[in-house]
């Protein structure tokens, strides 16, 4: 696992030794750096996921967006050089990245592994041969990144495979996929709920039983079922019960999927 995070001329830190433990809350005031912390690894994570073969840090892309060089480097230490640094188990790793204050990508100018110099050209996740295999590349490429800014309550929710949704997504908006994907799984028994009825608990049985204690809804069953039948659970949390929605089912299916078609014909789930 990842115990220690090294920053060096990184937004707002001249230097950052922050040790890592398997449940790490970080706490201060706005602008305090709280999020430039992870947004160093949401960087690797990008550019390992989405540019694999590059020797390059990108600065923006489908994860996070944080501008050019002049955005990143902090300003009055850096010029135009930062580090980020990672303990993996007991193997270090460092990587230093440059570029001019307009560009919008860091070239790695220099990789140290285990305190050892390594040629930072034919990288592949930011790392030479053969660590691009490595567990902290593979730790990194998994890395589920979740912005401040979160995808608010809809009336419905696209679904999609479990192949193209891996982690629920920088704004939460897979959640629902991975939600319906896992209805069957069983669940350890520290997570479930009180509530369920299931012998055998299951990802959808534990997910129903929570839910229906702030709300009657939403819920699988028959296509005409509605969503919110009842308000008593949300005036009980002092909530105004919003207009009533019906699940039909998804052509094809055998009726109870809680599914509907949503915007462009694809399925999506109340």
């Amino acid at each position: 696992m990842l115990t220690r995070l090294d920053l060096d001329h990184f937004k707002c830190f001249a230097s950052l030794r922050l040790p890592l433990a398997p449940l790490t809350l970080l706490s201060g005031a706005n602008a305090s750096g709280k999020s430039s912390v992870m947004q160093a690894l949401a960087l690797l994570h990008q550019t390992m996921r989405d540019h694999e073969w590059s020797d390059k840090l990108m600065l923006n892309g489908s994860v996070i967006d944080l501008g050019t060089v002049a955005d990143v480097v902090d300003q009055i230490y850096g010029s135009r050089e930062c580090m980020i640094a990672l303990l993996d188990d007991e193997t270090p790793y460092q990587w230093t990245f440059a570029g001019e204050r307009e560009d919008m990508a860091m070239g790695v100018t220099r990789v140290k592994i285990d305190d050892e110099v390594k040629n930072p050209s034919g990288l592949q996740r930011l790392l030479p041969s053969p660590h691009g295999k490595s567990h902290l590349a593979q730790r990194l490429h998994r890395l589920t990144y979740l912005t401040a800014e979160r995808m608010g309550p809809r009336e419905s929710y696209a679904l999609d495979t479990a192949q193209h949704t891996p982690v629920v997504g920088t704004r939460g908006e897979s959640a629902i996929s991975i939600l319906y994907a896992g209805r069957d799984d069983q669940v350890l028994q520290a997570g479930v709920a009180r509530e369920t009825t299931h012998p055998t608990p299951t990802g959808g049985g534990t997910y129903e039983a929570l839910l229906s204690r702030l709300c009657a809804g939403p819920q699988q069953g028959s296509p005409h079922k509605q969503c919110y039948p009842g308000d008593s659970h949300l005036q009980r949390y002092g909530l105004s019960p919003p207009r009533q929605h019906r699940l039909w089912p998804h052509p094809g299916a055998s009726g109870d999927c809680g599914c509907s078609i949503g915007p462009g014909g694809r399925s999506a789930a109340h």
